[in-house]
């Protein structure tokens, strides 16, 4: 019986040996600090800071109210912007009614004023033309004088002018009836038109940047930095403050080039951390530089400093609740790929 337990504590030390070793393999080991996404919360709107909510250091939820603006200058530009277009909804719908009925009937009372003159006009023209005419014979059969026929000669020659130039203005006058119905008219209705949406944009513009006078956070995560104090203006799309994503924790290590085989996208790989005793902590290979460069002044290599490497960006998906953005980590490559 003790010989019996003597062999199966010596096959659990031995079991125990080998993870060990697999644990530490120096050839195969890497060491990188684990990061995470920093990202900058904006202001989506401009003015003096009323109120701070958070601390640095302090963890947030998504769509916490980070901090507070003051937005009574866009709450009168507002006002003026609801103003204008109310005068712009006025004169789309006065072009629409009243006064385009009023200009059309302005311009088919001229059309017919001209009419009447050009009637006038024709009348006269056929009353000289048959006078120039029987003096003609008259002067052929040498009853009136070469004068005479000249004379009516020259009140037909302004008769027919005239009647050429009243029959021009009736044509223009009748074009300009047609531009106001179908054409002109259409231009300036499409233009008010114009006016009213511009000032419904501007309306919804100052809404938007009103709505947008707390700063919300856009996930989950830690605050890193506060950039403004209360008091102090910040513009529009001013950083007010970044936020630390925990949630997505990676290591980055350097290959070297000869060592590159041993690594590929989706790989898992195992990982260990000198606070987290006799646990493995597993990654997923997510991205492998395709550009050799020089390693890092800032990384710790086995290797000559000159040598080429390839960066590899290893996403963290346990234990993220125990590890911290500038921890060590210790990788190991040769896991399984996916």
């Amino acid at each position: 019986m003790y010989k019996k337990l003597k062999i199966i504590g010596v096959c659990f030390l031995f079991s125990v040996l080998l993870v060990a070793c697999s644990f530490t393999n120096e050839e195969d080991k890497y060491t990188g600090t684990v990061e995470c996404e920093d990202i900058d919360i904006a202001s989506e709107t401009s003015g003096l800071i009323t109120e701070i909510f958070v601390k640095e250091g302090a963890f947030v939820k998504k769509g916490d109210k980070l901090c507070r603006i003051d937005v009574e200058n866009l709450k009168l530009e507002l006002n003026q912007a609801e103003a204008s277009l109310k005068i712009a909804n006025a004169k789309f719908d006065k072009l629409q009614s009243g006064a385009r009925n009023e200009e059309i009937n302005q311009a088919r009372v001229q059309v017919e004023k001209i009419k009447s003159i050009l009637a006038g006009k024709n009348a006269d023209y056929a009353y000289r033309l048959k006078n120039y005419e029987d003096l003609k014979k008259l002067y052929e059969s040498g009853a009136v004088s070469k004068e005479k026929l000249e004379e009516a000669k020259v009140l037909l020659d302004n008769a027919s002018a005239i009647l050429e130039s009243t029959k021009k203005e009736l044509e223009s006058a009748k074009l300009t009836l047609d531009l106001i119905i179908k054409g002109t008219r259409d231009e300036e209705i499409q233009m008010a038109f114009g006016e009213v949406e511009k000032a419904k944009a501007m309306v919804e513009q100052i809404k938007y940047k009103i709505s947008k006078e707390n700063v919300i956070a856009p996930i989950e995560g830690t605050i890193e930095s506060i950039n403004y104090n209360k008091g102090e203006l910040i513009p529009n799309f001013g950083n007010f403050a970044t936020v630390l994503d925990l949630k997505n924790l990676w290591v980055k290590i350097y290959i070297p080039e000869k060592e590159f085989y041993k690594i590929s996208l989706n790989q898992e790989i195992n990982m260990t951390a000198d606070f987290i005793k006799n646990k493995k902590t597993k990654g997923k290979v997510i991205n492998i530089s395709q550009e050799a460069e020089f390693t890092p002044k800032n990384v710790e290599s086995k290797e000559n400093k000159q040598e080429m490497v390839f960066a590899v960006k290893i996403k963290i998906l346990d234990d993220m609740e125990k590890l911290k953005p500038g921890m060590l980590m210790d990788v190991y490559l040769g896991g399984e790929k996916e």
